[in-house]
């Protein structure tokens, strides 16, 4: 073989080599990014709930895990135990099913995303931003779940000297807002808040009318409309000034808080200094059916 055929032959070599290693790290990327069905989903869930909480106390395993499911379900991902019992039973998988019992115990296993992301970061990692961040997050699907960690979390970083935004809750849900001003405490009239996020939090369905710009709020017994930019508010047929024009922020209705608190009858209105946090306590109001 002379020495140009085995240069060529080198060449080649590598060539293939060079395409085979790529071949293998697109697949791997492809697996990290690929879309998690749910079943696959719950099972990093329970990996993590117990890398974490029940073996061997490896947070950074869990988190690992854990962020690999937010991927495919950024909203967040809730997982259950009898799904779980279900597919051990009918896969005649009698053993595990044991195990399985007498490791979590035969209650309901609701595990939710980021709610395990912000108790390992708040008591493992000692990341009390991040912890706030999940925290905050876990309550707006599931209102006041993590409110001790995201209050001593939001203290801890206050105390330091950070700067946190205010955060404005509706039954202990975090809303979306925006100010008028930013007086040390602020109050309602200076806040407008998210007619959407609102409604929900007091269970009160919105539809809204993107050509139009008018949202229809229906509730047991709140019911009226509201236009994008106006000033006044049909409320139960009458007819109410608002403090400050609604406005569209970020493809939300802001309406002023205060017309929330007044006429949505808030029970209680509370500021915690030391979190940076407005509770509004409002009745609920469910549409009849």
């Amino acid at each position: 073989m002379t020495r140009d055929e085995l240069q060529r032959k080198r060449r080649i070599g590598r060539f293939f080599l060079l395409a085979l290693t790529s071949s293998l790290l697109i697949s791997a990327v492809s697996a990290q990014t690929k879309r998690l069905t749910e079943d696959e989903a719950w099972e990093l869930v329970r990996q993590a709930y117990y890398a974490y909480f029940r073996d061997g106390k490896d947070p950074d395993r869990a988190i690992l895990l854990l962020q690999r499911v937010l991927a495919s379900y950024p909203e967040g991902f809730r997982a259950t135990s009898p799904k779980n019992r279900d597919e051990l039973i009918r896969k005649g998988d009698a053993a595990a099913l044991e195990r399985a019992l007498q490791e979590v115990g035969d209650e309901r296993f609701d595990l939710d995303v980021d709610g395990c992301l912000t108790e390992i970061y708040y008591a493992a990692k000692k990341d009390f931003r991040k912890a706030a961040y999940y925290a905050e997050r876990a309550m707006k699907r599931s209102p006041n779940s993590q409110r001790g960690s995201l209050e001593e979390s939001r203290k801890v970083l206050l105390q330091r000297g950070e700067a946190l935004p205010l955060m404005v809750l509706i039954n202990g849900r975090p809303v979306r807002w925006s100010a008028l001003s930013h007086p040390p405490k602020p109050e309602p009239k200076a806040l407008l808040v998210s007619l959407r996020e609102t409604a929900e939090a007091a269970d009160v369905e919105v539809v809204f009318d993107a050509k139009t710009g008018i949202a229809i709020f229906l509730g047991s017994k709140v019911e009226g409309q509201v236009k994008a930019g106006a000033s006044e508010v049909v409320i139960n047929d009458k007819t109410v000034r608002l403090s400050t024009a609604s406005s569209v922020v970020g493809g939300q209705l802001m309406v002023p808080l205060d017309f929330v608190v007044e006429h949505w009858h808030a029970k209680d209105v509370r500021w915690n200094e030391a979190t940076k946090m407005l509770d509004v306590i409002l009745p609920t109001y469910p549409p009849k059916r």
